[in-house]
């Protein structure tokens, strides 16, 4: 889940805990989730759309972004 602010909230189904990051961005328009597969040690990614039209993709553990193209497509 996202806000206007940029902040992305999530929750671990397993654990039952939950987690907010700030992604520093201006509003998020659209999320989507790719859970863990086997062997993976994250707890999944999400790709995120913001309302200026940009992405990026976090990794849920160390919140790195894998991705960013800023307008550009690849």
């Amino acid at each position: 889940m996202g806000d206007r602010s940029g902040n992305i909230r999530w929750w671990d189904v397993n654990s039952g805990m939950s987690s907010t990051f700030n992604s520093h961005r201006g509003g998020v328009r659209r999320i989507k989730f790719a859970p863990v597969v086997p062997g993976d040690q994250t707890r999944g990614r999400v790709a995120v759309l913001f309302n200026d039209h940009t992405f990026a993709i976090y990794d849920l553990v160390s919140l790195l972004v894998y991705e960013d193209n800023c307008n550009e497509y690849v």
